[in-house]
């Protein structure tokens, strides 16, 4: 069972570290470390900055997409917070902010891969309001993705759109 786990783990947020099996798993590292081992031979592993990577065997496919990627994700998303080591996505501050902690439970506003800022939605029967609270300014491609995402968001929903971004 708990190979199947680490296969399973492995092959939905890849690459992971072990640190970030047991954080997520909640086995012991002994555990975590003999199932990581157990599925090793249907795994690519790769040491990257003095750490070991457990990944898929193969490369996701290829993308055309052009557009620089902005998607608009739940608070509490397993992008962010299935992982010990947060780095790889760490936020996209301009020079001298802070995150404000106080926001840690908002919706993710994600800019190509990293935390970028919150977003706020205010549902009515109306519209839906889609503030962007972004931690810097946003190129014009990334807002526009941006509203893009928000767009889909409304559509889902069934109602009109009201987009705002709020100043870094």
């Amino acid at each position: 069972m708990r190979t199947a786990l680490a296969a399973r783990y492995v092959a939905s947020h890849g690459p992971v570290t072990i640190r970030d099996f047991v954080w997520w798993s909640g086995l012991t590292v002994g555990e975590a470390k003999r199932a990581l081992e157990a599925v090793s031979p249907a795994l690519r592993i790769e040491p990257i900055g003095g750490d070991t990577y457990w990944s898929a065997p193969s490369d996701p496919p290829a993308s055309r997409r052009t557009m620089p990627l902005v998607h608009l994700m739940p608070n509490y998303d397993e992008y962010f917070i299935a992982y010990r080591d947060r780095s790889p996505t760490t936020a996209l501050l301009s020079a001298g902010a802070a995150a404000d902690p106080m926001d840690s439970f908002g919706h993710l506003l994600c800019v190509e891969g990293r935390f970028a800022g919150f977003w706020r939605r205010t549902v009515s029967a109306r519209a839906v309001q889609v503030e962007l609270q972004p931690y810097r300014a946003l190129s014009r491609a990334h807002l526009t993705a941006a509203r893009e995402a928000a767009g889909r968001y409304a559509a889902f929903l069934g109602v009109p759109l009201a987009f705002s971004v709020r100043t870094a």
